[in-house]
């Protein structure tokens, strides 16, 4: 697991702290207004998630259940890694049905990204930063925990 800390500045953007690795390459994930992670091109590996809470009308408040969280890293395809390219864009699973919606639990200071009632395992990859994957290794959802 990645030692990134996660950090919510006054202006709702978020970045980490305290990277054990540099990153070189960043993913968008789409549909989102701006939701970035940043990989370390050597190892593949997803070092810490950064962007902004967008704050509209579209955030849904709601408890968000992250208790059985198994520990991992997240990886990026090395098929998905141009070396001519800084970054790229990524579309997350059920992107149509999740446009634009942010999920936010108060009682926790966690939000939710993506499709996050379908019943699949939730990862943590870095502190306080999670993730849903589906079976054929697709991002379903991206959770974010702040301090």
């Amino acid at each position: 697991m990645s030692q990134s800390v996660l950090v919510k500045n006054k202006d709702n953007s978020f970045s980490c702290l305290n990277n054990e690795l540099d990153w070189d390459f960043q993913v968008k994930i789409e549909p989102f207004v701006v939701l970035i992670l940043n990989i370390n091109s050597n190892s593949k590996q997803c070092i810490g998630i950064e962007g902004c809470v967008n704050l509209s009308k579209r955030i849904i408040l709601k408890e968000i259940d992250v208790k059985h969280v198994l520990t991992g890293r997240l990886y990026m395809d090395d098929k998905s890694i141009d070396p001519d390219c800084f970054g790229k864009e990524y579309l997350i699973k059920n992107a149509k049905k999740v446009k634009g919606i942010e999920y936010y639990d108060s009682s926790q200071k966690l939000y939710g990204f993506g499709d996050i009632e379908i019943d699949l395992p939730i990862y943590q990859f870095a502190i306080n930063q999670y993730v849903k994957i589906d079976e054929d290794g697709k991002l379903v959802a991206i959770y974010l925990k702040f301090s």
